[in-house]
């Protein structure tokens, strides 16, 4: 184990193995709250790091909402019969709450070691999440897709890149599924390799009579493929400029805009 923060409370520490493989999608280690004024976890980022979970009792606690109970609860059973020597103890809270809950754990006296992180930018302001540098190293982090851990790096106050403070145990991909008799159609023998060939497809389904895109929105899943095209349409760097929707609305391309409207 070794403590990455030196706080004015008792410092914690957290357990160097597989900490980020116990919860599912974007969990981060915490740390302690740092000086107030704005300093960030880069101030005391560890510099190197083991893999070794060892064999010393270690208790860790984890925060997480209700909904990943299920997920969180099998994983940690899982670990800890791997390493019987670990105890992870979790708190969860009901999922409509933890948005506005999570700051206040993260800035807690107790802090939980591992959180479900919504926002590295506000997480890592203060020291209250560790910087996972080391971390990506050490376990091969870095080898990943850059695209796929820019959503939890983020250098002075702006997500996208610099330090990693964040890490999912996986990825998923939005994709879309289409009925082939009626794609050849509108000439669709492939499916399309852009957004361009995807809006003209469209207007050749729209022509034809057909549908041609339907979208489960009922639990707002339409917001998937609408994000999809704000990335593509747009690029990451404006994408991770804090933006109203309106604003991303108003940037978008005009194909893109018609595309959704159609």
């Amino acid at each position: 184990m070794r403590s990455f923060v030196n706080t004015p409370r008792p410092t914690r520490r957290l357990m160097l193995g597989a900490m980020l493989a116990v919860a599912a999608a974007a969990t981060a280690a915490c740390s302690g709250p740092g000086p107030a004024g704005g300093s960030t976890s880069s101030d005391a980022a560890p510099t190197s790091v083991s893999t070794s979970v060892g064999s010393e009792p270690v208790a860790l606690k984890l925060y997480d909402g209700q909904g990943l109970k299920p997920i969180d609860d099998a994983l940690i059973a899982a670990f800890t019969k791997k390493f019987p020597n670990v105890t992870i103890t979790p708190t969860y809270d009901p999922d409509n709450v933890t948005t506005q809950n999570q700051p206040r754990q993260l800035a807690s006296a107790t802090p939980p070691d591992l959180v479900r992180v919504i926002s590295v930018t506000a997480g890592a302001k203060n020291n209250l999440l560790t910087n996972l540098d080391a971390y990506a190293k050490a376990y091969g982090w870095d080898q990943m897709p850059a695209s796929q851990l820019a959503q939890f790096r983020q250098k002075d106050g702006v997500a996208g890149s610099g330090s990693l403070y964040a890490k999912a145990s996986g990825f998923t991909m939005t994709g879309l599924y289409y009925n082939k008799k009626l794609a050849e159609q509108v000439g669709m023998t492939t499916p399309p390799a852009s957004t361009e060939e995807l809006t003209a497809l469209m207007g050749k389904a729209k022509d034809a009579g057909l549908t041609g895109m339907v979208v489960a929105n009922k639990e707002g899943g339409g917001v998937f493929p609408f994000q999809l095209l704000i990335n593509s349409s747009m690029g990451p760097e404006k994408v991770s400029v804090d933006m109203t929707v309106k604003d991303h609305w108003d940037r978008l391309d005009p194909d893109t805009k018609k595309w959704l409207l159609t």
